[in-house]
């Protein structure tokens, strides 16, 4: 993933690992939602779908493990189970400037 490294990787686990109160706080989501009380406590259907540049790319580049452990950690969803997420689905769009790349995440309770 473009952007993610070794220390940035450790960094987002560090912080998602911490047990401080305030570290706790700045893991909700923008509608309160945390790991320990998630937004979506049903199964859910992902779909990620991503906009960027260049050539032909494969479908199969588009990962998902990233932003689905991330919908964990922040309390979106209550864990990544196949219960909990029976359905991933992943869309890719070619664009045609790097001002118009964009990744939309939508979950919809099944």
């Amino acid at each position: 993933m473009k952007g993610w490294n070794e220390k940035t990787i450790k960094k987002f686990a560090d912080r998602i690992s911490d047990s401080s109160p305030r570290k706790k706080q700045d893991r909700s989501n923008a509608l309160g939602a945390t790991a320990e009380d998630p937004q979506f406590s049903k199964g859910v259907h992902i779909t990620i779908s991503v906009w960027k540049t260049g050539g032909n790319w494969d479908a199969d580049n588009i990962e998902t493990k990233a932003y689905i452990d991330g919908l964990v950690a922040c309390g979106v969803i209550k864990d990544d189970t196949i219960k909990e997420v029976p359905v991933v689905t992943r869309k890719g769009y070619r664009v045609a400037t790097k001002a118009d790349e964009k990744t939309e995440i939508e979950i919809t309770e099944i």
